[in-house]
C-alpha cells in the first residue's frame, strides 16, 4: 500500500471509532447518572470533528454520507449497550452477559419503549450534523 492509501485507511479507521468511543461514552454516563443524556447524540456527531479532513478526498455528498455513516453507527453502539444495561438491571444478569444475550430484536424494542420524541430529535439531528461535517470537509491548500 502506499502512503496515501494508508493515510486514507487509517483516516477511515478513526472516523469509524471515534463515534464509537462516544457512544460508549454516551451509554456510560447515562448509566452512571442514571438519566438518558439524549443531547449527548450531538456529542457523537461532533466527534468527526476531529478527522473531518479524512472525508476531503470525496465529492462533498459522498463525505456527507460517510460521516453520517460513521455517526449511525456509533449512536447504534450507543443504544445497543444503554439497551443491555437496561437488561442488566431489569433482570440481574451481567453486563458483559447481557452484552451477547441480547439480541437485534429485543435491543430494538428496548430502544423503541425508551425512546422519546425529543430523544429521536436529537438523534436525527446528530445525524444531520454529522452529514454537515463530512459535506464540509475541504482539501488542504496545496504546499508551496
Amino acid at each position: 500500500m502506499t502512503k496515501s492509501s494508508m493515510h486514507r485507511l487509517s483516516g477511515l479507521i478513526a472516523a469509524v471509532f471515534l463515534p464509537l468511543a462516544s457512544g460508549a461514552l454516551w451509554s456510560v454516563l447515562s448509566l452512571r447518572l442514571h438519566a438518558e443524556l439524549p443531547s449527548l447524540a450531538l456529542l457523537v456527531a461532533a466527534s468527526l470533528l476531529l478527522v473531518r479532513e479524512h472525508f476531503a478526498p470525496y465529492p462533498h455528498w459522498l463525505g456527507g454520507v460517510l460521516a453520517s455513516l460513521c455517526c449511525a453507527l456509533g449512536l447504534v453502539y450507543a443504544l445497543w449497550l444503554k439497551a443491555a444495561m437496561v437488561v442488566t438491571m431489569a433482570l440481574g444478569v451481567g453486563f458483559i452477559d447481557a452484552i451477547f444475550m441480547i439480541g437485534p430484536d429485543l435491543s430494538l424494542a428496548i430502544t423503541r419503549a425508551r425512546l422519546s420524541g425529543g430523544a429521536l430529535g436529537m438523534i436525527l439531528g446528530a445525524l444531520a450534523l454529522a452529514y454537515w461535517i463530512g459535506f464540509g470537509a475541504h482539501k488542504p491548500a496545496p504546499q508551496k
